[in-house]
């Protein structure tokens, strides 16, 4: 059962936050949502002990989450979620703070590019730019871990498979919170949990899928990753929740890539809204999952 405050959170989001993602996006649509995700997220307090400064390299920028008693080596990049038209580093700040503070590592969000303004695949380039930066500053692949959620995971998935088809060093491990892998949005879930799911809707979704991929096969690994080749990916950490129409996307990914010889962790959350872990200072079950988040970075990363 869900605490309270999971609760009173899912009640807020289905108020507020599903009229937003519930239309077929246009460009002046987007910016007000924008602004409005970046108003609520200025209102946070920081999260204590975390020092925040701005990363640029070339066209790129982003935000350093760097806490102050580091326990290791190594970095993580974080690709926030967005459905690829809405997000920054400022609206998963809550998420990615807390995670450089229980990892003990710093956190590198990026703030990619998003359509209107940009088109696929300006987004996974970003990203590939970004790794590349991280390597030439020092860290080896072997001391990076890819962290996304929804469109962030996808993201993830999107660049593994890019670095593994340039044969390039692939990261230590990857985490993928609620990974939109198929842009089709043809599972059962789309259909089955849409009464459920208090965030994102199937419709809505699909129309996306459709204006991201013109121009394009839907099918390229850099769209829906679920379709593509998994062997040699590096180890990941999959949770999803439940009560969301991505509970295919990412089960269904998870499976197939178990199956080609990925070492795939695997956690179901009950009764959770669409990337729950962005409420991991106010939600009691956010703040357990992003503890087993901090745990799977801690055992591939070196001390």
């Amino acid at each position: 059962m869900p605490s309270m405050r999971a609760l009173l959170i899912e009640q807020a989001v289905r108020s507020f936050m599903r009229p937003l993602l519930s239309v077929e996006p246009v460009p002046s649509q987007l910016l007000r949502v924008q602004a409005q995700v970046e108003r609520w997220a200025r209102l946070l307090p920081p999260v204590r002990d975390i020092e925040r400064r701005s990363w640029r390299r070339g066209n790129l920028q982003g935000e350093w989450l760097q806490p102050k008693s580091l326990q290791g080596s190594g970095v993580i990049l974080y690709l926030h979620g967005g459905a690829y038209i809405l997000g920054s580093p400022a609206s998963h700040r809550d998420l990615t703070a807390t995670l450089a503070k229980q990892c003990g590592r710093p956190v590198l969000a990026l703030d990619y590019r998003l359509a209107p303004q940009a088109r696929y695949p300006d987004w996974r380039d970003d990203a590939l730019a970004a790794y590349t930066g991280l390597e030439e500053e020092g860290y080896p692949a072997s001391q990076i871990v890819l962290a996304g959620d929804s469109a962030g995971g996808h993201l993830v998935l999107a660049c593994l498979l890019q670095l593994k088809a340039l044969q390039r060093s692939l990261p230590a491990a990857a985490v993928l919170l609620s990974p939109w892998t198929d842009m089709h949005c043809a599972s059962a879930s789309m259909r089955l949990l849409a009464p459920f799911d208090a965030m994102l809707d199937a419709q809505a979704l699909r129309a996306l899928g459709q204006y991201h991929a013109r121009g394009h096969d839907m099918n390229e690994p850099g769209l829906s990753p679920l379709y593509a080749d998994p062997q040699g990916l590096p180890p990941c950490l999959v949770q999803v929740s439940d009560h969301e129409i991505l509970l295919d996307d990412a089960l269904q990914w998870a499976d197939r890539a178990r199956a080609a010889g990925v070492t795939v962790e695997t956690q179901i959350w009950p009764g959770m809204i669409h990337v729950f872990q962005l409420f991991c200072r106010w939600m009691p079950e956010a703040a357990e999952a992003v503890k087993d988040i901090a745990a799977f970075i801690k055992t591939h990363l070196p001390t």
